[in-house]
C-alpha cells in the first residue's frame, strides 16, 4: 500500500456485500445504521434536562396535553389490536393545528379545566419553585403523576364517562394522594434525592403496566389503556426530543484490521471481506466523497468526514427548552417561549435571537459529538466514523440509510479468512467489470491470513489478480 496515502477499513458480511437486497459491492453503496440499532447501548445518548419557569413548563403541560388529546382519536375510532407506540404521538401539534373549530374549542375547554386543576396548579409550582434540572428519567416519572388527571379531562370531553374504563379510571386517580404529594414535593429536597423517588416512581409505573396487561383478559383492549395509563408520559418524551435531537446514521471504519475478533464480529466469522479505502484530505480531515439517498440527486457527492470515535464514560449535557431546533423561529416562540402573552424569562439566556449562529453552532456541535463517542469497553477497535444528521427528520422512521460512493475511491479488497471460493470469484467479477466501466488498470486484492505466531490478522496482497484486465 501506498505510503502517503491514508487508508481505512470497512468490514462487510458476504451476503451484505453480495446478496439480495443489498448488493452493496454492485451498488457501490455504503450502509448507515441509525444509533439506536448499533451493539453498543450508550450509543448518542445525549444527558437531556429540563430547567424553565412557568411559561416554559406550562407550555411543556400544554404540549402534553394537545399530544394526548390528538392520539385519544385513535383511541376511540381504532382497531383492538392496533398497538400505540412513540410513531403515533404527534410533538409538532398545536391547537390552530387541530382538525376542526369544534376540535380547538373542546381542547381550549379541557386545557382550561387541567390548569384550574388545584392538583396541577400545586404541580407547576413545585416545577417552577424547585430550581432543579430534570432528566430525562425524572421528566418521565413526573408526567406519570399527572397522566392521569390528564386522560381523565380529555375523556370527560368525549362523554366517556360512563365506561368501566373511565370508572377504572375515576378509582384510581381518587386512591392516588396526589394533592398531598405534590405539596410534600414543594418541600426543599436534595436533587439526588429527588432523582431516586421519582426513579422509584418510574419502577412502580413499570410494574404497574405490566400487571395491568397481565391481569386483564380482554388483551387488545388492556394494551391500548395501558399504553394511555402508564406508557404515554414515556413515549411522550421520547417523541419530543426528537425536537431537539434528530436522528443520527452512521458508518463505522477501522484504522486496523489486524485483529482476529473483530474479523469474526464484524465480517462473520472470517467468511467476509473488507474494503479498503483510500481517504480524501480535506483540510486535514479524513473524508470520502458520499452521495446518500437523502440528497435526492445521483450528481450531488459531498465530501464526508470521517471522525475518530472519542472512547469515554464522560455524558453530554444539553437543556431540552434552550436547544428546540425542529420548529421555525416564529412557531418556537409562540408555542415554548410564550404563554398567553407572557414570554419566558430564559430567552435572554438562550441568547437565540441575539447571537443565531453561536446558538446553531453550539447546538450542532453537541448534536455530531454524541455520534462520536462510545464506552471504553470498545477502544480496541479504534473506530472512525461517517456521520449523517437527520437534520430536516426526512427519515425518521428508518433504521438505517444507504450512500454511494466514488469506485475511484475504493483501493482493494481483503478476503476474509474463511471467505468461500464461490464468494471471492463474485467479488473478482464485479470488480472486474466496475473496472471496465470505470476505465481503471489496477485493483488491488488482498488476502488475511492468522498468524499463530503473533497471534494476529496478516495480510497478504495478491499480486496475480492486481491486473484483472
Amino acid at each position: 500500500m501506498n505510503k502517503n496515502v491514508q487508508y481505512m477499513y470497512k468490514m462487510r458480511s458476504p451476503n451484505k456485500l453480495l446478496e439480495n437486497p443489498y448488493y452493496e459491492l454492485e451498488r457501490q453503496e455504503i450502509y448507515f445504521s441509525s444509533l439506536e440499532k448499533l451493539n453498543d447501548p450508550y450509543e448518542g445518548v445525549l444527558d437531556v434536562y429540563w430547567k424553565g419557569d412557568e411559561v416554559l413548563w406550562k407550555n411543556l403541560l400544554r404540549q402534553y396535553l394537545i399530544s394526548l388529546y390528538r392520539i385519544s382519536n385513535l383511541f376511540f375510532f381504532s382497531k383492538g389490536e392496533y398497538d400505540f407506540s412513540s410513531k403515533d404521538i404527534d410533538v409538532y401539534e398545536n391547537v390552530e393545528k387541530l382538525p376542526s373549530e369544534y376540535d380547538k374549542i373542546i381542547f381550549r375547554d379541557c386545557e382550561k379545566d387541567f390548569f384550574n386543576d388545584a392538583r396541577i396548579k400545586s404541580f407547576v409550582e413545585f416545577l417552577i419553585d424547585s430550581h432543579y434540572s430534570f432528566h430525562e428519567k425524572d421528566i418521565k416519572s413526573l408526567l406519570s403523576f399527572i397522566n392521569l388527571i390528564a386522560v381523565e379531562y380529555i375523556f370527560k370531553k368525549y362523554d366517556y364517562e360512563k365506561t368501566d374504563f373511565f370508572a377504572y379510571l375515576s378509582t384510581m386517580i381518587k386512591d392516588l394522594k396526589l394533592q398531598t404529594f405534590f405539596d410534600q414535593l414543594k418541600k426543599k429536597i436534595k436533587q439526588s434525592k429527588m432523582s431516586l423517588i421519582l426513579q422509584y416512581v418510574s419502577t412502580i409505573n413499570e410494574q404497574l403496566y405490566l400487571i395491568t396487561l397481565h391481569n386483564n383478559t380482554n388483551k387488545d383492549f388492556t394494551s391500548r389503556m395501558a399504553f394511555f395509563l402508564t406508557q404515554f408520559p414515556i413515549e411522550f418524551i421520547n417523541k419530543l426530543i426528537t425536537l431537539v435531537v434528530p436522528k443520527a446514521f452512521v458508518s463505522s471504519f477501522m484504522l486496523k484490521i489486524d485483529n482476529p475478533a473483530l474479523w469474526a464480529y464484524y465480517a462473520e466469522n472470517h467468511t467476509g471481506a473488507c474494503l479498503v479505502f483510500k481517504c480524501k484530505n480535506s483540510k486535514g480531515n479524513l473524508a470520502l466523497k458520499l452521495n446518500a439517498e437523502t440528497t435526492g440527486s445521483s450528481d450531488s457527492y459531498l465530501l464526508t468526514n470521517l471522525n475518530k470515535i472519542k472512547y469515554s464514560r464522560k455524558t453530554i449535557s444539553i437543556n431540552f427548552f434552550k436547544y428546540i431546533n425542529a420548529l421555525p423561529l416564529e412557531s418556537l416562540h409562540k408555542n415554548w417561549y410564550e404563554y398567553r402573552s407572557k414570554k419566558t424569562i430564559y430567552i435572554d439566556k438562550f441568547d437565540i435571537e441575539k447571537s443565531l449562529l453561536k446558538w446553531k453552532k453550539e447546538l450542532w456541535d453537541i448534536i455530531y459529538l454524541r455520534s462520536l463517542r462510545k464506552l471504553p469497553e470498545w477502544k480496541n477497535e479504534n473506530e472512525y466514523r461517517l456521520v449523517i444528521n437527520d437534520n430536516q427528520r426526512w427519515d425518521a422512521k428508518k433504521d438505517g440509510i444507504k450512500a454511494a460512493y466514488k469506485f475511484e475511491d475504493l483501493d482493494g479488497i481483503v478476503f476474509g479468512y474463511k471467505m468461500k471460493i464461490d464468494d471471492k470469484l463474485k467479488v473478482i467479477e464485479i470488480i472486474k467489470k466496475k473496472c471496465k466501466e470505470n476505465n481503471r488498470h489496477h485493483f488491488n486484492f488482498y488476502q488475511a491470513n492468522y498468524s499463530l505466531k503473533k497471534n494476529k490478522m496478516e495480510i497478504q496482497k495478491l499480486d496475480l489478480l492486481n491486473n484483472i484486465n
